[in-house]
């Protein structure tokens, strides 16, 4: 039985394929639109991509670098 390569939900029937992946409906399969195009985009270039963002500005209040990321939680 197939699952979804994005909610891991079991497919019965259908389901969409894209990129060698399936989905079990249109939501998963814009969700997987942006997994196929993410692996398009070359490791140097994210890396790069991060540096110039952590040596750069606070993009929320301006002030000065080194800008620290990490994973927050607002309730």
């Amino acid at each position: 039985m197939a699952q979804c390569g994005i909610c891991g939900d079991s497919i019965l029937f259908g389901g969409k394929k894209l990129g060698g992946l399936r989905f079990c409906g249109e939501k998963c399969l814009q969700k997987g639109l942006l997994i196929l195009a993410a692996r398009e985009v070359p490791d140097e270039a994210v890396q790069r991509r991060i540096r110039e963002v952590r040596s750069g500005q606070c993009p929320v209040c301006g002030g000065p670098g080194p800008v620290d990321v990490h994973t927050s939680y607002k309730i």
